[in-house]
């Protein structure tokens, strides 16, 4: 068996941790900009409130994004081969990386 299909099948054996990896890695990539926004949005508020409605975007917002997209990118990745498997994850961190360079973030 080819080294790249071997390398793919042991990837999709593992599909749910990549999707949290790439999951995590790009609200990592976004998380600056969305906080951001979010102290645009609360500025004028009183600091205290602005904790409390912090905690809770960060709770309730990064939770569900992140929980809800794990689950689409596990559904992505699912009925990949295990070539197209392999070059779609390179790709994809390869991607998130030249954002987060992008955006100074490496």
């Amino acid at each position: 068996m080819n080294i790249i299909v071997q390398i793919g099948f042991y990837l999709q054996q593992h599909i749910p941790s990549i999707s949290i990896g790439l999951t995590a890695t790009f609200l990592m990539v976004i998380g600056p900009r969305l906080n951001r926004i979010f102290r645009k949005q609360t500025s004028g508020t009183n600091t205290l409130v602005r904790f409390v409605l912090f905690v809770l975007f960060c709770t309730f917002g990064y939770g569900l994004l992140s929980s809800q997209m794990v689950k689409w990118v596990i559904s992505l990745l699912k009925p990949l081969s295990s070539v197209q498997l392999l070059f779609t994850v390179i790709i994809s961190f390869v991607l998130l990386a030249f954002f987060s360079k992008k955006n100074g973030e490496i």
